[in-house]
């Protein structure tokens, strides 16, 4: 489905959009605690 569409789906069935999170980038797999501090800020 396009970006465009997706949206024009989402006003139709709720309305307006009050928060958008944009949840891309890269992450990190395993326990925060259990990774050195170099693992888990790169």
């Amino acid at each position: 489905m396009r970006i465009d569409q997706a949206l024009q789906e989402v006003k139709e069935r709720f309305g307006t959009i009050d928060v958008l999170v944009n949840n891309a980038g890269r992450g990190y797999i395993g326990a925060v605690e259990e990774g050195d501090e170099a693992a888990v800020e790169e």
